[in-house]
């Protein structure tokens, strides 16, 4: 009989494969939005890392850092995503501006030092601040609703997951493959 394929190794590298090609069409869609004038910074990912946790469970981690990559996810202003689960952490850090909390967290003027989210530093001169820079028209302070591009590829913008669909169709091909082969005859005659 046949010894039947450790079935998790590949899992292992369908979900490698196609964590690669999810990683890609990140990158590419946050060049398409390049051009826009209210979204400036880095946009990188990091190494995809996976790691088998228990016998049967692949865990996969895919890292996105940058302040174009988290504008173009979550959003600017006061069109931005609330239910972004690092939002608190925004909300809490030194360089955030309070005076947006009452403000519907519109982009607004400042004055002073303060650092962006990837960590250039940058003097504020405004003479009003907390000045509501949305309503000038300037496009660069123009609020930006959330484009959830990582989230859209991985679970498709109906919230279901194309790539695990992908995967479950590969390791049904794969166990019908081996059943298949198994259930040959290991002699031929011609």
């Amino acid at each position: 009989m046949a010894r039947k394929p450790d079935l998790m190794v590949r899992i292992e590298a369908i979900i490698a494969a196609y964590a690669e090609i999810i990683c890609g069409e990140v990158e590419f869609r946050w060049g398409q939005y390049s051009s826009l004038p209210q979204v400036d910074g880095e946009a990188n990912m990091e190494p995809v890392e996976i790691k088998r946790v228990a016998q049967s469970m692949i865990m996969l981690t895919l890292t996105a850092g940058g302040q174009k990559a988290l504008l173009l996810e979550y959003g600017k202003g006061s069109l931005m995503d609330m239910t972004n689960p690092g939002l608190q952490d925004y909300l809490d850090w030194y360089h955030f501006n309070p005076e947006r909390r009452s403000k519907d967290m519109a982009v607004l003027s400042r004055y002073g030092y303060y650092t962006d989210l990837d960590g250039n530093p940058h003097y504020g001169k405004s003479k009003k601040p907390g000045t509501n820079l949305e309503e000038t028209g300037i496009p660069m302070f123009q609020p930006l609703e959330p484009l959830h591009i990582i989230r859209n590829i991985i679970f498709g913008p109906d919230g279901e997951s194309g790539m695990l669909i992908v995967i479950l169709g590969a390791i049904a091909d794969e166990v019908a493959m081996y059943d298949f082969f198994a259930n040959m005859p290991s002699k031929i005659k011609l």
